[in-house]
């Protein structure tokens, strides 16, 4: 399935094992690279410093694994709008940098779900792998990641005044 990043989400009911989706995310821009390090505090030359950078084994700035960490993951948490309840765990390895101008795409595959032992009547917890890919399909990121996904939508928990 290729989706895009807006919608409802799913519950965990409506994940299944060996399903996968496949996002195309923005171009990474300078802006990008510059907000991400202004926000986190990563300074980094290899991020923020082009006659630095261009000495490096990369040749010229590259963007913080952090971010693509946080592209490659936000595909996940859109699937999950608004019935993620926790972030259980999340690892990621990056065998390519990522450039600036390069445009990534996410796949996601669903691993395993399980409910969950502490909330079962609640919902249950969906372990995905992330891998993204740059234009040329070269892997820059591979993640797993846990979410405690709800059996409900958390629009379904507001009560609604008429």
């Amino acid at each position: 399935m290729v989706g895009t990043m807006w919608g409802k989400g799913r519950t965990y009911d409506e994940f299944t094992v060996g399903e996968k989706f496949v996002f195309r995310l923005p171009t990474v821009t300078e802006a990008y690279v510059n907000n991400f390090c202004c926000v986190t505090g990563d300074f980094n030359p290899l991020h923020v410093d082009v006659e630095v950078a261009k000495k490096t084994i990369h040749g010229e700035r590259i963007a913080p694994g952090t971010l693509t960490a946080s592209f490659t993951f936000t595909t996940f948490a859109m699937l999950a709008f608004g019935t993620g309840m926790a972030l259980l765990e999340l690892n990621f390895k990056f065998p390519a940098a990522v450039k600036i101008n390069d445009t990534l795409e996410v796949e996601i595959e669903i691993l395993d779900k399980r409910p969950s032992s502490k909330y079962a009547d609640k919902g249950g917890i969906v372990h995905q792998r992330m891998t993204t890919r740059n234009q040329h399909g070269t892997v820059v990121a591979e993640g797993e990641g846990k979410i405690l996904i709800s059996k409900v939508p958390s629009y379904q928990l507001i009560e609604r005044k008429r």
